[in-house]
């Protein structure tokens, strides 16, 4: 190539200065390397600008391109047309004859339109290039290099996904079985950027109209690419635990079935006279075998056998989400927490196993998953687990999605479980089913044992997933000495939330109380003047809320604590000894914490008056620290 000669400065280019070049001449057709180095690096920094200072290298850019210029001016010519203000026009018309005239440069063509699209995508579809981008795209789907194929998704997502996305949705779909895994993951990226986002919080789901039988028959494709028999890539096996996690939660409730439909299309047979086949059966608890699965079901059964994948990172992503599907039977719920076949009412009369939807997906395959993730060796999925399951449990103390579903059901009895937990929905008080507790129970034990988990950050989220709930267990005597344990940690920001759930706990028991106030109370420093730090300040705020929440327990727990054998003759620690020393003398940060909660508490009248004297040194101190 011809070099140019001639320098002088760009006008309007701001510092740093760039080699000075002019723009050829649109005849001559040709850039030289120096040129279109300098071009490129004018592009990069002119693009979050306004772009005057290249408007007069279109002409230049296209003639190159048209007559055979070589891949990187083909780039400059897409990284131009990302540029507002700049004509797109002869930059598009070149770039669709050199895709025509030489196709070992396609790559680059279809990655200029890519770069284009991804800023003037509406440009592209309201102008008059429509016509030549459908050309380029049919071409790109079809070509034998997978890259290209790849970016022809990109592209196709980007111009079209916003305006026709049940027809792009048609069209990807079938790339979900090529040959090549760089195809099949930027299939499923492109169609996470296309779904519709579904706010959680939502009364009401999508509805499911025709547009959303697409959706359907693409969560019935995605479904096997989630097993490694199907899938090897394991990274495009985390992309499809995405999408099948989202296009969940957007229809939670849209039935399937048959999940080997990939058309979205077949329905439920029409029962027929003495047809008791598709019986509805228990008030909706149970259904017969072909009856219809829901969707969220469906998935998390199918991401329960994700969260045992052989990669780890499989595992991880499919653990952390596993909590968040939204409408769930928690009959699964309970199934994915133990690795025992929960048995159910609901039988098959030929082999005597239970009837549950779905029965293509084996529970022997998904049973226990969570359980199995807890118990990973990797602290990611052991993390993963812990968020699934501390969400689980908060939903399951509010009585789940499932709770208006039984407060319709004629055979509910209020009467039977009006002791066991009770929820506060729409303004009525319901008791919690029993799925629900056992649910609520079982994973506020997995979170009192992960406290005590050898990784920091897995103990912290424990202990954080604890504190939502904390108010709503009865905890036993291995919990308390869990949480206790926690106050010991090496790391500030465990025993910080161990604090905190400790102070949220509500004590049945006087001898728990004066374990956990006492245990509050020694972790502060012996120098009244130390209580100025921030884990002293979280202390003592966690011995009023305590306070606060057991007025009037103080004085049981204090006699509890005083009984014979609670304490070792040799531990002056304890809750009654402490407020029967003499607080004249000395003022340690623990008895400075024993007294705020029992102000808190209001208790501290209720003992004799050598007692209170003996808190008016106490009282005098703390007043002057705070």
């Amino acid at each position: 190539m011809a070099s140019n000669s001639r320098k002088r400065p760009l006008s309007g280019l701001s510092p740093p200065l760039y080699p000075p070049i002019i723009p050829p001449s649109p005849k001559r057709g040709k850039i030289s390397r120096s040129t279109l180095f300098s071009l490129t690096r004018a592009l990069g920094c002119c693009e979050r600008g306004s772009g005057a200072e290249v408007i007069g290298w279109e002409g230049a850019i296209v003639e190159g391109v048209r007559a055979g210029g070589d891949a990187g001016l083909i780039l400059a010519a897409g990284a131009m047309g990302r540029i507002e203000g700049v004509p797109l026009g002869g930059i598009i018309s070149a770039l669709v004859y050199r895709a025509r005239v030489d196709s070992r440069v396609f790559l680059q063509v279809i990655t200029a339109v890519r770069d284009i699209s991804e800023t003037r995508a509406t440009e592209i579809t309201d102008g008059k290039f429509s016509e030549l981008i459908d050309e380029i795209i049919e071409k790109g789907l079809s070509h034998s290099f997978p890259r290209v194929r790849a970016v022809t998704v990109e592209v196709l997502g980007m111009i079209y996904g916003k305006i026709k996305i049940s027809d792009v949705m048609c069209v990807l779909y079938e790339f979900l079985t090529d040959s090549n895994s760089i195809v099949r993951r930027t299939v499923i990226e492109t169609c996470l950027s296309l779904l519709p986002i579904q706010n959680p919080k939502a009364s009401k789901p999508m509805e499911s109209t025709q547009s959303s039988r697409i959706f359907v028959s693409l969560f019935n494709r995605l479904v096997p690419l989630l097993s490694e028999a199907s899938e090897p890539d394991p990274r495009v096996r985390i992309q499809a635990v995405k999408l099948v996690f989202k296009i969940a939660n957007l229809f939670p409730e849209h039935p399937i079935y048959d999940p080997s439909d990939t058309t979205g299309l077949k329905k439920m047979p029409k029962k027929g006279k003495g047809n008791n086949r598709f019986k509805n059966r228990n008030n909706g608890q149970g259904h017969a075998e072909g009856a219809a699965d829901t969707l969220s079901n469906y998935a998390f059964s199918s991401l329960c056998r994700s969260a045992m994948d052989r990669d780890v990172n499989v595992r991880a992503k499919a653990a952390g989400i596993l909590g968040r599907i939204h409408k769930v039977k928690p009959s699964r719920v309970r199934q994915s927490l133990t690795k025992k076949i929960v048995k159910t009412h609901k039988y098959n009369s030929k082999n005597q196993e239970e009837c549950w939807p779905g029965l293509n997906i084996s529970r022997q395959l998904w049973a226990g998953a969570l359980r199995h993730a807890w118990e990973d060796e990797f602290v990611s999925v052991r993390l993963g687990a812990v968020s699934s399951i501390a969400t689980l449990a908060y939903s399951a103390a509010h009585g789940g999605d499932c709770t208006s579903h039984c407060h319709n059901n004629s055979n509910y009895k209020l009467r039977r479980r009006i002791t066991r937990g009770m929820v506060y929905r729409e303004g009525k008080v319901y008791p919690l089913s029993t799925d629900h507790l056992y649910i609520l129970n079982a994973c506020g034990e997995v979170l009192f044992e992960l406290a005590l988990d050898p990784d920091k950050e897995v103990r912290r989220s424990a202990l954080a997933g604890a504190c939502r709930i904390a108010g709503r267990l009865q905890l036993g005597k291995d919990h308390l000495k869990s949480i206790l344990l926690s106050t010991n940690d090496s790391e500030v920001s465990v025993r910080m939330q161990a604090y905190r759930v400790i102070s949220k706990v509500q004590y049945s028991s006087p001898i728990h109380l004066a374990s956990a106030v006492r245990t509050l109370a020694r972790s502060l420093p012996l120098d009244a003047s130390r209580l100025d730090s921030d884990e002293s300040r979280g202390i003592i705020k966690a011995l009023e809320t305590i306070g606060k929440r057991h007025a009037g327990m103080f004085l049981a727990a204090t006699k509890a604590e005083s009984a014979p054998g609670v304490l070792s003759a040799d531990d002056k620690e304890g809750l009654a000894r402490e407020l029967a020393r003499d607080g004249s003398k000395t003022v340690t940060g623990r008895r400075i914490g024993i007294y705020c909660a029992l102000v808190a508490s209001g208790d501290l009248y209720l003992f004799p008056s050598r007692v209170q004297d003996a808190f008016v040194s106490t009282q005098s101190v703390w007043e002057s620290l705070r």
